[in-house]
């Protein structure tokens, strides 16, 4: 107790004292859990939060030292004051004593032993972009052409040589195809060759669409409705582009059209009275029916 100089008469220490004061002006001498001594001292302590927002425990005899920090504050105690956890821990989620990490920022991981800072997926794995949050170092998507392979726990590996370094860093589905290959479904998102759809197919479109481009076999071409290979017209005697179908070649006594096209023409569709054409396709007549005979100049039949 100490005397109140309002009444003449002594009155308690103040509660937060925990009894214990000056008996002569009532300045604390000691203070309760929880409180600290205030700067100057008075007749009153004041909660530990009073010189750190985040103290929820000060020592014992009134000291300005803290010795326990709020939980889950994002703070920990370090030689008697609340320091923030490292920027690489969640939020709010390391140890209030030790502040070490219990669940670390995306795209960071646990440390292994664990400690007060979080690491890059990518410390444990070059091309992992995105790990899990917990202890295990799995990743979760990789960079682009690799994928988690859960049979070398979750590690970045290659693409199926399909994919053509296109999957979608999660799995090891296709989201493209290596050159003359295509996806195996209209929506499929595994790639076959181009032989899948069509055995004489050699080259297939570059859109995934399942069409054949260049065929394989001479004297043959992609048909422009179904798009899978087909005979060239008899007229070309098995000489076409691969690609386009067009004549590369006439059967005997026929010739290309004025603009090569994807059929010979007989003879008489440029002069009516040849009866055999050049054998190099230069649309002149070498025979002519009967009464006629070919011009020197022009090759036509003339009488």
């Amino acid at each position: 107790m100490y005397p109140d100089t309002a009444t003449g008469k002594c009155k308690p220490c103040d509660s937060l004292c925990g009894g214990s004061c000056d008996t002569t002006n009532g300045i604390c001498t000691n203070c309760v859990s929880g409180t600290v001594f205030s700067e100057p001292k008075s007749n009153k302590c004041v909660d530990c939060s009073s010189f750190d927002a985040n103290c929820v425990e000060c020592a014992l005899n009134g000291e300005r030292k803290c010795v326990k920090c709020r939980e889950n504050s994002g703070f920990y105690l370090l030689n008697g004051n609340c320091v923030a956890c490292d920027s690489t821990c969640k939020p709010n989620t390391c140890d209030s004593t030790s502040g070490f990490c219990s669940q670390c920022l995306v795209n960071y991981t646990i440390t292994f032993p664990i400690s007060k800072v979080c690491v890059k997926c990518s410390e444990f794995d070059s091309y992992c972009s995105k790990c899990v949050l917990d202890y295990t170092r799995k990743c979760e998507l990789c960079s682009i052409g690799k994928y988690p392979k859960l049979s070398e726990n979750y590690k970045c590996g290659n693409c199926d040589p399909t994919c053509g370094g296109q999957c979608n860093g999660s799995t090891d589905v296709c989201t493209g195809c290596s050159s003359n290959y295509v996806f195996s479904t209209a929506n499929g998102l595994v790639c076959d060759s181009c032989s899948s759809f069509d055995s004489n197919c050699l080259t297939c479109d570059s859109t995934y669409q399942r069409k054949c481009s260049v065929c394989r076999t001479s004297g043959t071409y992609p048909s422009e409705s179904t798009y899978k290979c087909i005979s060239c017209d008899r007229t070309c005697n098995g000489n076409c582009d691969q690609t386009t179908g067009k004549c590369t070649g006439c059967i005997n006594n026929y010739v290309f059209e004025a603009t090569k096209s994807r059929v010979c023409v007989a003879c008489k569709s440029f002069d009516q009275y040849c009866k055999m054409c050049s054998s190099n396709y230069n649309r002149k007549c070498v025979e002519c029916e009967s009464g006629f005979y070919p011009n020197a100049k022009w090759r036509l039949c003339v009488m």
